[in-house]
């Protein structure tokens, strides 16, 4: 039971089984979460999910024998919903909306400096953390071009 449990949530109840791109899809579902729960108001849900992923994603490494296997997707949930926790109203910035997924990808993807740090983190740790290192990147980028922008 408890295996099956990790992996259910580990992967978004199967989600992160899709054969393309299945962290893109953890990103939509983590997006989907910070646009219907957005603002500081969900940062305890999103701990709460994150603490979650972090026990399955160590539950999971120990059933594979691999870091960070590509199903697991509840780092993205994570750390694309931690964006939306970070900026104010994201609802009337639909442009920002947008953008916050494509720059949450390529700093997911690319994982520069701290973030590749993050990801070496021993277990479910790791798996969590680089992603929510890019969530945060991300978020503070976007706080840059809002304040720049005279929109903050």
């Amino acid at each position: 039971m408890r295996k099956r449990w990790a992996s259910a949530v580990a992967s978004i109840g199967g989600l992160g089984h899709v054969p393309k791109a299945p962290g893109t899809v953890g990103s939509a579902v983590g997006w989907a979460c910070g646009w219907l729960w957005p603002g500081a108001a969900a940062a305890p849900l999103v701990v709460l999910v994150g603490l979650l992923g972090v026990a399955a994603s160590t539950q999971a490494e120990r059933q594979t024998h691999t870091h960070d296997p590509r199903w697991i997707v509840i780092d993205e949930v994570v750390g694309m919903w931690l964006v939306f926790t970070c900026l104010p109203d994201l609802h009337s910035r639909r442009l920002m909306a947008i953008l916050a997924f494509g720059l949450f990808r390529y700093f997911d993807i690319a994982k520069p400096g701290l973030i590749r740090r993050l990801g070496r983190l021993p277990g479910g740790w790791g798996v969590m953390l680089d992603d929510v290192g890019a969530g945060v990147v991300t978020a503070l980028v976007l706080w840059i071009a809002l304040f720049l922008t005279h929109s903050v």
